[in-house]
């Protein structure tokens, strides 16, 4: 079990996701990217924001490295990035619950 320095080191890393996704509209973001890739304007027009508020919150996803874009003719295309969910799992890999429990849970998907 990690302590101290070295549990601060380890986590670290992951609070900029931890931060990007803790917002009510950006969860709803990725959840409507989960369907595929969608417009900032589609994104806007089903979270219900103005599109300039969208932008914003598409800015942070992005930083995190959970959400990427593509152009796509005119227009950009947003997308998840499957890394970005993976690597929480690995935040947990050392512990029993990421041995035992998520381990298990993958395997049998």
């Amino acid at each position: 079990m990690l302590t101290g320095n070295r549990l601060h080191q380890k986590v670290k890393k992951y609070s900029p996701n931890a931060s990007a996704i803790a917002n009510k509209h950006r969860l709803a973001i990725l959840y409507l990217l989960a369907y595929g890739p969608m417009s900032v304007k589609d994104i806007s027009k089903n979270v219900d924001l103005p599109q300039v508020l969208t932008t914003h919150h598409l800015r942070k996803l992005l930083a995190s490295a959970i959400v990427k874009r593509k152009k796509s003719g005119r227009m950009m295309m947003y997308s998840l990035v499957e890394e970005g969910f993976f690597s929480w799992y690995q935040l947990f890999d050392e512990t029993p619950f990421g041995q035992n429990i998520l381990s298990q849970h993958f395997k049998s998907k």
